[in-house]
């Protein structure tokens, strides 16, 4: 009798020991393909170890079409934006930042390649962390201008520029500054955009803050 060889529901009926081809892309190069898109972070920091912010820590990140890390050559364009604004007087020395119109508040240019993606890039003068007719956040846009590959663009999440916080408004409120007295700074540290009238015989409470 010939032999007959039952498969149950689910089993392949090739022979054990036939290989069953794998329905796959093509392996991956191990260093990534042709750049097809970029991603760009970035984060405030003191560049000389001061509490007030001067620079921005900026990453690039290339990927090829399968989503891999891939090197980055070119020119990189990079352009920081943010918002100007004018301080309106809520009630005795509180203010809100009303903010005005879109502005470019610095741009720089540098050349990339292979895996160098990093960079530090000081931020404009007067430092946003002491113009308050600046709105203290701000976004970068960055373009890849790639030889034989094209233009690619793209564009960060929103920046932190200035410090804001309670202690740092209450610090401005009681001292004339956003910044403590054992705290070194860049730029001066009077705010540009406010002025502190200092307490007299009149204003016994404390300083008045007015605007320019």
């Amino acid at each position: 009798m010939p032999e007959h060889n039952a498969c149950a529901k689910g089993d392949d009926p090739r022979r054990p020991n036939e290989e069953i081809p794998e329905e796959h892309l093509p392996p991956l190069p191990v260093t990534g393909g042709p750049v097809k898109l970029i991603m760009v972070s970035a984060v405030s920091l003191s560049s000389h170890g001061m509490a007030d912010w001067d620079a921005l820590a900026v990453e690039v990140f290339g990927f090829d079409r399968f989503g891999r890390m891939t090197p980055l050559r070119g020119t990189l364009r990079v352009t920081l934006r943010g918002q100007s604004q004018q301080l309106v007087r809520v009630f005795g020395t509180r203010f809100i930042g009303d903010p005005g119109a879109n502005k470019t508040l610095a741009t720089w240019s540098r050349s990339v390649g292979g895996a160098d993606r990093r960079m530090i890039l000081p931020l404009p003068r007067p430092l946003p962390e002491h113009d308050l007719r600046i709105a203290p956040y701000g976004q970068l846009h960055v373009r890849l201008l790639s030889p034989g590959r094209g233009v690619f663009e793209a564009t960060s999440a929103v920046i932190p520029l200035r410090q804001v916080g309670a202690l740092r408004t209450r610090s401005l409120v009681k001292t004339g500054s956003r910044f403590f007295v054992d705290e070194l700074t860049h730029d001066s540290r009077r705010p540009t955009g406010l002025h502190i009238v200092n307490p007299s015989a009149i204003r016994l409470n404390g300083r008045v803050l007015v605007m320019p």
